[in-house]
């Protein structure tokens, strides 16, 4: 008899201790997610304020409101070259933020099967569908506003390029449609990034433990 409540004490041991495993684990889980989010958006805002900050160095030069048109180009040239660096780091952030997502959704799959009730286990796993599908459309906003700052910076630099060699009032005069063209794309970049910025707070406040 003693032999047998041993038995069963030690299987109730095993399960608290499993249950206790499990329960750290998925709370880490989402400690590390959240903390990988939050660096991105810092890294995204980071990105948008030089990119802001480069629009700016560029009307300077093609509205002429610069009189030194050859500091404001070099500071353009560093500006373009700081969006492209940061870009890389918001990339890199993203990646980190990706498997840590993967990782997240894989343990919370795995654990619904330590839910016994039917009817808790179905409604965690609609909570999971429905929190996936969120992490899934922000995801996908984010590389969409990745290939828009990608096709931006292609076309700024194009004009870097074309006053390299030619940087005088004609030349800068006759990309007047063309900076108009830079501007709405930068325009339509911005807001991308600010819908990017914050659907990803609201996710990372989602899933935050109170």
């Amino acid at each position: 008899m003693n032999r047998r409540y041993g038995m069963i004490a030690f299987l109730v041991l095993t399960f608290s201790k499993s249950l206790a495993f499990a329960q750290s684990e998925g709370l880490e889980r989402i400690k590390i997610l959240t903390k990988r989010a939050e660096d991105t958006v810092k890294k995204i805002e980071e990105t948008e304020k030089q990119l802001q900050g480069t629009i700016n160095i560029y009307n300077s030069i093609v509205d002429s409101s610069n009189t030194d048109a050859r500091k404001a180009y070099r500071d353009l040239v560093k500006a373009v070259e700081r969006c492209e660096s940061l870009a890389e780091d918001t990339r890199k952030n993203s990646e980190l933020m990706e498997q840590e997502a993967h990782n997240h959704f894989a343990e919370w799959t795995k654990n619904l099967e330590g839910i016994s009730n039917e009817n808790l286990r179905q409604r965690s796993q609609d909570r999971l569908n429905e929190t996936r599908l969120q992490y899934g459309e922000i995801l996908h906003s984010g590389r969409s506003a990745r290939s828009e700052f990608d096709t931006f910076i292609a076309a700024l630099r194009d004009q870097i390029v074309y006053l390299g060699y030619d940087l005088n009032p004609t030349a800068v005069a006759s990309l007047e449609k063309d900076a108009a063209k830079i501007n709405e794309q930068a325009g339509a970049l911005f807001k991308m990034i600010d819908e990017v910025v914050l659907s990803s707070k609201e996710y990372i406040k989602s899933i935050q433990a109170k």
